[in-house]
């Protein structure tokens, strides 16, 4: 009885001794299988970067991929903005150009008012004909006064009281007598401006 009790024993103890050896086995079967895979991996790896899986370096001529780029075609509709778009802004920039040339003109123009004298010299025939003129106060060119009348430029509500003053007082030998008077600037402004009638 207690010999069949002891051989039933070891044979459950050699059944699970066989049964560990077969697990022990199957486990290093699939790490073995695992490690092969990683392998391959690993050999997939390096011929992508150029290599062979045995460790080899592969030249691969510097060729590079085509990059392909989608172009999507403009709508009519589309084209049309974009053009608009384009010549509003040229007329910005041309805008802008105008804009800088007349400031520039307006500084030069500016430059030359405070440049003008502040009394000038007008020699007169007994009609008032311009025989002489030096630089004026307004701005016009002396050449372009010359055998015009002294007149003209004068406002038309100081004009009566000028020619009053040259008949009654100036063509009489009293020079001492002054007018005030507006004339216009070759701007087309009005300045005052003091006359009198000197002797040279």
């Amino acid at each position: 009885m207690l010999a069949a009790a002891a051989a039933a024993a070891a044979a459950e103890a050699a059944a699970r001794d066989a049964a560990e050896t077969e697990v022990q086995q199957g486990g290093d079967a699939v790490l073995s299988v695992a490690m092969s895979a990683m392998a391959g991996d690993e050999g997939d790896a390096a011929a992508t970067l150029g290599q062979d899986p045995y460790g080899h370096e592969q030249h691969l001529g510097g060729y590079e991929a085509p990059i392909s780029m989608a172009v999507e075609p403009v709508s009519e509709v589309g084209m049309d903005h974009l053009l608009q778009q384009m010549v509003a802004e040229q007329q910005q920039v041309e805008r802008e150009q105008q804009f800088r040339e007349q400031l520039a003109a307006a500084a030069v123009a500016e430059a030359a008012r405070l440049n003008r004298p502040q009394e000038h010299f007008i020699t007169i025939a007994s009609n008032g004909t311009i025989l002489g003129i030096t630089e004026t106060a307004t701005g016009f060119p002396p050449n372009n006064l010359l055998m015009t009348s002294v007149y003209d430029s004068v406002h038309e509500e100081d004009n009566v009281g000028l020619q009053s003053v040259k008949k009654h007082f100036w063509d009489r030998g009293r020079p001492d007598v002054e007018v005030y008077l507006r004339r216009q600037t070759v701007e087309g402004d009005w300045i005052w401006l003091l006359s009198k009638d000197v002797f040279f």
